[in-house]
């Protein structure tokens, strides 16, 4: 008894002391980050402090997916002393990976040697082509082994994520856009009324033309809206507009207010496309969750994270009977479970005869679901769900 006591407490020591030693490593690694996110926030706000115009600059590469020039402000950035060597190390290294993930392709040689030659490291690594990572990242939304990998390392990952520079400069960004509208504002408060219908319109050709009026003005009255100002709010007219600032349009911008400070955005199909894409990537990401949710259970149990583990296992069970009623009833999205999809297609099949029957699938559907204790309990309610709308077509 005695010695099985012993044996007993040996392995529990052993058990703390190896998820004492996970924590700790997982702990680490999100200190780490939070460090590296904290100072390269403080860089991003010094320089909107010190230098707006640049600031915006580089928000509105970063946005657009110019990594050339992203790097390249950067840069300059360093060199005027508003971030210090660590902080535009830590954005040069990640201009390419944020390049690409707006669209931009590969940063050429010779920023790469410009950054080497101030840094004094290789900091700019990797990078695909524009038509290379379009490709890639079809490639990743469709493909179910690539969101099961994908969803393996959110799960067993410990600790906070590293900042972009447009992660870190968006607090900056809302205090300098705020600034921006008060300065367009007090020079024509019409045009500011103006700016903010075709903002909400999502109309990005109408917005640039405002604000080229609103510098016109500026130039003439002396008042306060600066170049600065137009460009910060330059670097987000790609995100609010439907599709792409006309060439002609982004080109007198650039002209009246420098280059690299409007974001064209890009178009409305390429628009329709991401979303396309990302709905795939979900619809993938949502098959596969069972599994990925089962690794997170395992990794957070392992890591003496009980609560976590426990919600970790919910979340695969309710993720196994969302594709179990993907499998019955066709048509069904994964956030949909059997009960709710088959009185969709029962209430499609009903349109043309009578409401009550949807009433009625979905009264059924809501009490069988709430009564079922399996899996397989659920599947057969959704099957036999399914027959009922099929006889009712």
């Amino acid at each position: 008894m005695l010695l099985g006591s012993v044996a007993t407490s040996s392995t529990d020591i052993g058990t703390q002391e190896a998820t004492s030693a996970l924590e700790k490593s997982g702990s680490n690694k999100s200190g780490k980050n939070t460090a590296y996110n904290t100072d390269l926030e403080k860089g991003m706000d010094t320089v909107e402090q010190n230098d707006p115009a640049l600031f915006a600059k580089i928000m509105t590469a970063g946005e657009s997916g110019n990594g050339n020039n992203l790097a390249k402000d950067e840069l300059e950035a360093y060199q005027e002393g508003d971030l210090t060597k660590s902080q535009a190390i830590d954005a040069v290294s990640g201009a390419q990976s944020l390049a690409n993930k707006n669209g931009g392709g590969r940063i050429n040689k010779h920023i790469r040697a410009e950054a080497k030659e101030i840094l004094g490291g290789n900091y700019i690594k990797g990078g695909q082509t524009r038509a290379g990572h379009d490709i890639l990242k079809f490639l990743e939304a469709s493909s179910p082994l690539a969101q099961l990998i994908k969803g393996i390392k959110e799960k067993t990952s410990d600790g906070v994520a590293k900042d972009t520079v447009l992660d870190a400069g968006s607090t900056a960004l809302s205090q300098g856009t705020q600034q921006a509208m008060s300065d367009l504002k007090e020079t024509d408060p019409y045009l500011a009324q103006q700016f903010s219908k075709d903002a909400k319109a999502k109309n990005g050709n109408a917005m640039a033309e405002d604000l080229e009026i609103a510098g016109e003005e500026s130039a003439q009255t002396g008042s306060t809206f600066s170049d600065a100002d137009a460009a910060m709010l330059g670097s987000q007219i790609g995100v609010l507009g439907k599709g792409k600032v006309s060439r002609q349009d982004a080109a007198m911008f650039q002209a009246e207010f420098g280059e690299g400070t409007i974001d064209r955005g890009s178009t409305r199909g390429s628009k329709a496309w991401n979303k396309i894409e990302n709905g795939m990537a979900s619809f993938m990401s949502s098959i596969v969750s069972p599994v990925t949710n089962g690794v997170g259970m395992v990794d957070q149990f392992a890591k003496g994270h009980i609560k976590q583990g426990f919600e970790d296992m919910g979340e695969m069970v309710e993720g196994t009977l969302s594709d179990a009623a993907l499998i019955v009833v066709p048509g069904a999205g994964a956030e949909i479970d059997a009960a709710e999809g088959a009185a969709e297609i029962g209430e499609t099949a009903a349109t043309k005869e009578s409401a009550s029957i949807t009433d009625t699938l979905k009264n059924a559907g809501s009490d069988a679901l709430n009564t079922a204790s399996s899996v397989a309990d659920k599947v057969d309610y959704g099957t036999n769900l399914y027959s009922m709308t099929q006889g009712n077509s």
